[in-house]
Formats: structure tokens, sequence, C-alpha cells
């Protein structure tokens, strides 16, 4: 018998394919896929708009005029919006295409799969009506015909304009195990409630989402502002371009036994709105997850209740944020996740060390205050909060001339997510460092004093700014030859040029593996290395650790000396001149 040569079918069946698509997606989630299609619209609309109607990561500010209507009842749901609608080309080629992922950008409806999977899995029968003001488009069909049809395309319309944006998917004929849902009061009224939570910041920003004519509200839990334990925040961007924000804190309700308003029964009502709460591109994808997944390696404990905190991750792709097809979950193997990850453990020590501490002030009877509060037992009818403490806790007057970021949490109402990433003009600059300085390497002390750096303006606080610079530039040195692998080396080079050569062999009191290099000895070490800052940085860099040692001896007596003075503008010069150095040992 003659060789021939076979052609081996490799494409999927209908059956296959749907059946993926639909065997583990909930009900919920398939309408929040309609959902998260009309918003997608609406940012197709308002993404284009100036640079004045996008937050700092290039989301839409405000949605307002933008209506979304879901109807859920026992013969189906539909989803209608005024947003921006369906091409004729688009439907043709790419709509209801298996797998074509979005390419809106910042998008949330983004592998391709959430319509489909939203019409096979709710009911039997799908009317879509599309209009974006110069065409308008329809299709209807019916899944079990579309299955048992060896086509795979679908034949739809291209009508007449009616001159009004917007688009209506009704699907009807829902299966009995679907039917069972979307006809009980109690999982709609529940379903209206998670969405407050999934849409908070789209509402919050003026979306109207209305669910069989309800209003949805946005439901978050917001973090206990001037409370004894301070919130915790960190901002950075990742190298595939995703902004990450993470902001942990105490619920704004909750009370430590030690403080004088604690009241154990109003704590027990809050115990489901713990731990972390994750967001992609504002949408909610896993709220208040006390579990090993989001940090918390040991199992969740009374002594962590109160704790809330937040990660939200934001990126112009979509496909590189750490969410599943569903989104109603984190991908706990994304490296972007997993960097995360590691501050969110951070956070949670930090707050069980401090609940320690506050059970052991309560175990001595001593009240828990907010810093600056005073004892209401002592001044009955007091705020709480000195005169002092509350006039220096107002916005500076000159925050708006340089530096120091007015703009809220994505935590806070009206809130921008985080400082925004243009780069500050030096000599607009007040502050000693800019709020652009990325925080994706600062840890503990490192992460606090950038923090402190970002608030610290140089004309009012000029001996403190000083003073910060000084421990920023040992800090962040320090860190940063851990980070590039060479802090032994350091230590070695300094331990045998200062220490050894100061005390002398004989006067050795420091092992070299307790030593730690003094400031001398880090300068000395920086411009006596080589390949400290690559090819590329080397002259400017290396020109600004120069500029830090010249300033070192005015930076020293100004701490130092009682009687020595230092103006805010040679407090200036010197943050500009060693800028550069603080940055690089920060960022890079």
């Amino acid at each position: 018998m003659p060789v021939r040569d076979l052609s081996v079918e490799t494409r999927p069946t209908k059956e296959v394919v749907v059946s993926s698509l639909t065997r583990d997606a909930s009900v919920a989630a398939c309408i929040f896929d309609l959902i998260d299609n009309s918003i997608d619209a609406a940012r197709a609309v308002l993404v284009p708009m100036g640079d004045d109607e996008k937050d700092d990561f290039g989301l839409p500010k405000s949605y307002g005029g933008i209506q979304i209507d879901v109807d859920i009842g026992r013969n189906g749901v539909v989803v209608s919006d005024n947003c921006d609608g369906i091409s004729s080309e688009e439907l043709s080629k790419s709509v209801l295409r298996f797998g074509v992922r979005s390419k809106q950008p910042f998008g949330i409806g983004l592998y391709g799969v959430g319509l489909n999977r939203a019409i096979f899995k709710l009911g039997d029968r799908t009317e879509l009506d599309s209009d974006n003001g110069s065409e308008r488009v329809a299709l209807n069909f019916l899944a079990s015909e579309y299955l048992a049809s060896p086509e795979w395309d679908l034949p739809a319309k291209a009508l007449v304009s009616r001159g009004k944006p917007g688009t209506k998917i009704a699907i009807s004929a829902p299966p009995k195990n679907v039917s069972k849902f979307i006809s009980d009061r109690v999982w709609i009224d529940d379903f209206i409630n998670e969405s407050g939570k999934r849409y908070h910041r789209f509402v919050e920003k003026g979306l109207a989402l209305r669910i069989n004519k309800t209003e949805v509200k946005p439901v978050f839990i917001r973090l206990r502002e001037n409370g004894p334990f301070p919130c915790r925040h960190k901002s950075y961007t990742t190298d595939d371009g995703v902004n990450v924000f993470l902001e942990a804190g105490q619920h704004q309700s909750h009370r430590f036994p030690a403080e004088e308003d604690f009241d154990r029964s109003t704590n027990n009502q809050l115990t489901d709105q713990y731990g972390w709460s994750v967001s992609c591109n504002d949408r909610l994808i896993v709220m208040c997850d006390t579990s090993e997944k989001t940090g918390w390696d040991k199992k969740w404990h009374p002594e962590f209740n109160g704790f809330v905190g937040y990660v939200w991750f934001t990126a112009e792709d979509g496909s590189s944020l750490p969410w599943n097809t569903s989104k109603s979950d984190v991908d706990v193997f994304s490296s972007i996740y997993q960097e995360a990850l590691d501050d969110m453990r951070q956070m949670t020590i930090e707050w069980r060390s401090f609940g320690r501490e506050a059970k052991k002030k309560r175990q001595r009877g001593e009240p828990l205050l907010a810093p600056g509060a005073k004892s209401t037992a002592s001044e009955p009818g007091s705020s709480g909060i000195s005169d002092s403490e509350a006039e220096r806790a107002k916005p500076s007057s000159r925050a708006s001339a340089g530096g120091t970021s007015t703009k809220k949490k994505p935590g806070s109402k009206d809130s921008q997510n985080k400082p925004p990433v243009k780069k500050t003009d030096h000599n607009e600059l007040r502050t000693v460092l800019p709020n652009d300085v990325d925080e994706r390497h600062c840890k503990n002390k490192l992460l606090l004093l950038v923090h402190e750096a970002k608030k610290t303006d140089i004309y009012d606080c000029t001996y403190s700014a000083l003073a910060l610079v000084r421990m920023l530039f040992e800090t962040s040195a320090i860190e940063y030859m851990i980070r590039i692998g060479r802090a032994s080396e350091m230590r070695e080079y300094c331990y045998n040029k200062h220490y050894c050569n100061e005390v002398g062999e004989a006067e050795k009191k420091i092992k070299k593996k307790d030593y730690q290099p003094s400031l001398d000895g880090i300068c000395d070490f920086l411009l006596n290395a080589d390949n400290i800052w690559g090819a590329e940085k080397s002259p400017y860099i290396r020109q600004s650790a120069e500029k830090f040692k010249k300033h070192k001896a005015d930076l020293n007596s100004a701490l130092h000396w009682p009687l020595r003075t230092i103006g805010f503008s040679t407090a200036l010069e010197i943050r500009n001149e060693v800028l550069p150095i603080l940055r690089h040992f920060i960022e890079d």
C-alpha cells in the first residue's frame, strides 16, 4: 500500500468548548461578566478623554452619566446600558469569537470568554441589540440550535442607527438549575449586596448601577483614621508596568480592649469584615479574606481581629493582572501577586505585634490612646486631641506649592488611588522626597523613612528634613547593597579600612560579622568600589555620592552642634544634590 499524507483534525467540538467555559462558572459570575462588558464599553468612551478626566493610573475619574440596568427573574436576565455600542465589524469578527482577548485599555472583560460564558450558562435564547450611534446591530439565536449545527457562524443583522448609543442583551429560557437561583428573592438580594462590593469603586465614581430597579450602593469597609494603630501603605510599579498600592489598618468601628470606648458586642458584629481585599483595575475580586492565599500563614486567630487591608492592582494591559478568568479570585502563582504578598505578610505581622502590645497595656491597666490624644477619663467631655496636635494635623497652606500630596487613598471617598507618578520639578518640591518615588523595594524602617520624607516640608522643618536626608542615605545605601548582593563586601571594606585603622588591631572589640558600617565607611566604599552603579548611571550617581560626602560635615554639625545653624535654602541645595543617589538606592 503506497504511503499517503494525512490531515489530522484538531478543531474542538462546540460541546467541549461550551462545557469547559460554563461548567465551573457560577450564575453570579456570569451576570458579573455582562456588567463588566458594559463597564468596558463605558471606558471605551471615557478613557480617550483628556488627562484631567483620568485618575493617576489612566482610569476614569468619573462615571457620571453612565447607567447600567440589570433585570433578573425566573424568565432570564436582561442587561442594558447607555454605553458605547458594538459595530458591525466587531460583532462579525470578535465579540462572540471564543478566546479573542479584549483590547480595551484598563479593561476588566479581558479574556474573550465572559459574554460567551454568560450566554451559554444563563439561558437558551439570546437577543442582542446594540447601537453605537452610527450603526445598529441585532443578533437572535438559540443555543440549542447553534450547538446542534455544524456551522460556527451565526446570522446577524446590520440596521439603521437610532442615533442613541447603548446595548441590550436579553438571555431567556434558563435551565432549571439557573432558574432556581434567579427566581429566588433572597439570592437576588445577596447578589445586589455583592454587586455593591464588587463595583464599589465604579459606583463611588458616579456609575448608576440598578438591579431590578434597586440602586446599588457601594459596600466598602473603611480604615480607621486617627486611631492608635497608624495605617500602613506602600506603592510601586512592577517591571511589567503594573501599579500596586497597598494599605492596611484598623477597621473604622473596631476597638482594642485597652481603648476607653471598647465594646465587645460591637467588635463581635464585625468578624466577617476583617482580612485582605484585592482589586484589579478597580474591580474587586477578593473581599475580607483571612486564608493562606492572602498571607495568613498562621490560622486566623482572634488577635488578628480588627485588621483590614487592601491591595489595588492597576494596568493598561488587564491580562497582566493577577486574577483568574472569572475575576472571582487571585492567581496565587502570579509573580506580581507573590511580590505583593510579601508586603501583605509584613503588614499583618506589624498588626499582630501591635495587638500584643495593646494587650499588655490592658493587663497593666493602661489606656490605649491614639498618638497625641488625651484620656477622656481625666478630662470629661474632651475630644481627646490637644489644640496643638489639632493645629499640626491641619493641611499645610504650602502643600500645594510642592511635594506633599493632598490626594486621598483608594479607601477614601473621592480617592485617586495613589500620588501622581509624574516626576516633580526639584525647584517646586518642598518635601525631602517627591511622591513619585517608587516604594517597591522598601520595607520596615526604610518604608517608614520614605513616608516621612514624602511628608516633611523642608521650609517648615529644616532640621528634621536634614536628619531625614542623613538617615535615608545610610539606611537606603545598606538596603541597596543587600539587594544587589554586596553588603558583605561593603562590611569587610569598612571594617578593614575604617574600624581597624581607627581603633588599632589590639583595641578591636567588635567582630567583623557584628560590625555595622559607619557613614564615613559607606561613603568611601561607594566612591572606591567597582561596578556599583552600572555604566549608564555611573556618571551622575557618582557625582551625587561625592556631593553627599561633601555635605556630610554640614549635616553632622547641624545635628550635633547646638549652635550651628543651616537655612532652608542650604537644606534645599543639599536635598537637590543628594536626591539622585537617594532615588537610586530606593528604587533600583
